[in-house]
């Protein structure tokens, strides 16, 4: 195994992405060739947000040269993995880093499209033992589990955030407008105890004016995530819903600990008691009294920030680089030559996605036209011509339309 190819949705800012990429990069430092091609452009195209991952190498996948065979070819999101079977390769891997089939409405049909990639022929590579389980349990599919990873050295920085107070500092993580990250909830919680000061990071979009926010950051590099994890006490992790939560590992590294919801993703490292506290999905009541507790008793805030930077040490980049190596040279050495994954479905999922584009077009024309209507029609009730007019035909009406006697 020589050549290896990553797909990936877009240099979007995401975890499942900077995952991918760190792989990605750590694999072309040993030697093999590795291309990362993006399906998508995205508004980081033309930014620095995201390092370069030299000396692999970065191109569009439409720049793909469709005559090159690869020895692996790595579909890190559901729609990657069907455009794997558009590329020749000896083997075929799937980094499975999420239930994506639950970012879609249920009643729709993007779930089943999406588990229609678990039931083919890929060598699965997934991030935690419960999407093991569910893709051994729902699709006959076995997975080699390696988490993400983190570079401790990194967080050996000075807190960006200077501390002016002994107040608790709670760091709270994720896109205002993603409902099932809870941001709206986590700072519903922090309002409702008195002497926090409040950290706010967001991929993209500005925090609402009603969260009571003391620091807010917008599209942070990865780089500069250390020092500002650095500079809290904890992250407030209330998402129903993560296939990890890098965040929360990245806080314990950097010498914190976590107040998480009870999502599937988090179960392998996050330790209720130990190394964090651990709430019921959707409970204020639970997360505002966990507050109060790490608030009040800095002892145990003391003892699990301990216990979280242990947990960290355990999850090197090193380690994990070469357990994806391996599992890699094992799909290679036990690859199927018979057909591709996904042989023949692209088309379907193509005409899919524009179906779903000329509704969303549809329905964008319909909304225009009604607001367009609304206001012509507005005007025209307001307007001087309109009012004589509508008199006009009124005392018309009154002179034509004869009296009944009762």
């Amino acid at each position: 195994m020589r050549t290896i190819l990553f797909l990936l949705p877009s240099r979007a800012l995401s975890g499942g992405v900077l995952v991918a990429r760190h792989h990605a990069m750590l694999l072309a430092a040993k030697g093999y060739e590795v291309t990362v091609a993006y399906l998508h452009a995205s508004d980081l195209d033309n930014g620095s947000v995201l390092p370069s991952i030299f000396p692999a190498h970065e191109i569009f996948h439409s720049e793909l040269d469709q005559r090159s065979t690869y020895d692996a070819v790595v579909a890190t999101w559901w729609e990657t993995a069907y455009h794997a079977a558009q590329i020749t390769a000896r083997s075929y891997f799937y980094f499975v880093q999420g239930f994506e089939e639950r970012l879609y409405p249920s009643d729709s049909a993007w779930p089943l499209v999406v588990q229609r990639t678990y039931q083919s022929g890929f060598h699965f590579i997934t991030v935690n033992s419960g999407l093991q389980r569910y893709l051994q349990s729902q699709f006959g599919q076995s997975a080699v589990v390696i988490p993400p990873g983190i570079n401790l050295e990194d967080y050996e920085c000075e807190p960006r955030i200077p501390r002016n107070s002994d107040s608790l500092r709670v760091l709270v993580e994720g896109a205002p407008d993603a409902e099932y990250k809870r941001v709206a909830l986590a700072f519903d919680a922090l309002s409702k105890v008195a002497a926090i000061e409040t950290v706010y990071v967001s991929p993209k979009g500005k925090p609402k004016i009603d969260w009571r926010v003391d620091h807010s950051f917008e599209s942070v590099p990865p780089a500069q995530m250390p020092s500002i994890y650095k500079s809290c006490d904890l992250v407030l992790k209330l998402s129903t819903d993560e296939s990890f939560s890098l965040p929360v590992l990245e806080s314990f590294a950097a010498g914190a600990t976590a107040i998480a919801a009870e999502y599937y993703g988090g179960s392998d490292f996050i330790v209720d008691g130990k190394n964090a506290i651990v709430v019921p999905v959707d409970d204020l009541a639970a997360t505002i009294r966990s507050l109060e507790k790490l608030q009040s008793d800095r002892k145990f805030l003391n003892e699990l920030k301990s216990c979280a930077r242990a947990t960290a040490a355990m999850y090197s980049w090193h380690g994990l680089s070469e357990k994806m190596e391996a599992a890699m040279l094992a799909g290679f050495e036990f690859r199927n030559t018979e057909t591709r994954p996904l042989a023949g479905c692209l088309p379907s999922l193509q005409a899919l996605h524009a179906m779903r584009l000329e509704l969303a077009q549809a329905q964008f024309e319909k909304e225009h036209y009604k607001s367009a209507h609304a206001e012509v029609s507005a005007e025209l009730h307001a307007s001087r011509a309109y009012r004589l007019g509508n008199s006009i035909v009124k005392a018309f009406r009154s002179i034509t339309r004869p009296e009944v006697e009762r």
